[in-house]
């Protein structure tokens, strides 16, 4: 009998109350399937990172034999079809070979996160409400890393600041600080405005 456990984030990028809810998660299943949402974004302030390098920040996070046990599952998004994007997640899901045969699969949600409404569009799978650990978010985590306040180092993992800072070194990532900052003195030029 598989117990799986499937967990739904963007992990732009994977901060520390993230890591450990994947850590709560592989405490309590046989398997884990992490589906990575936000697939084939292009690149924003929103969406700095590709799929492919969230998976490995979360990759790098992870024992060998945790990583053993960790299956990865992008997602796009599918804005205004909510069926489509269920359809999409739960085939993904069942894709995996080590978890198509599953007795059971349990749905992991934070307690006080948006992400706690996903329990409605899954029925058939058990959901378990974690903890929120901390108070944090990867808005937060990106606006400091964008503003380069030194503090977003201490909101995630050391394998995940250290793909961020090497992520700092690259052209995307001073295009990105150029949209960022364009967007933030754009709004400033507006705070004295009489209307909302």
């Amino acid at each position: 009998m598989t117990h799986a456990g499937v967990l739904i984030g963007r992990y732009q990028p994977m901060h520390r109350s993230q890591f450990r809810t994947v850590r709560h998660a592989l405490d309590r299943v046989d398997r884990l399937v992490i589906v990575v949402g936000s697939h084939d974004q292009a690149r924003t302030i929103k969406n700095p990172w590709t799929s492919a390098e969230r998976i490995e920040m979360v990759q790098a996070c992870l024992s060998p034999t945790e990583l053993d046990r960790t299956r990865f599952v992008p997602l796009r998004d599918h804005l205004y079809n909510e069926n489509r994007w269920v359809t999409d997640l739960q085939q993904g899901v069942r894709a995996v070979p080590e978890v198509a045969d599953a007795t059971r699969v349990t749905l992991f949600c934070s307690e006080n996160d948006a992400s706690a409404g996903y329990g409605r569009l899954f029925p058939r799978w058990e959901i378990e409400r974690v903890p929120e650990w901390e108070r944090l978010s990867g808005s937060h985590v990106r606006m400091l890393y964008f503003t380069r306040d030194a503090a977003w180092r201490e909101l995630v993992p050391c394998p995940v600041m250290d793909r961020m800072l090497a992520f700092e070194a690259t052209q995307t990532f001073r295009e990105l600080d150029d949209e960022y900052h364009h967007i933030d003195d754009y709004r400033r030029a507006w705070d004295g405005a009489p209307f909302p």
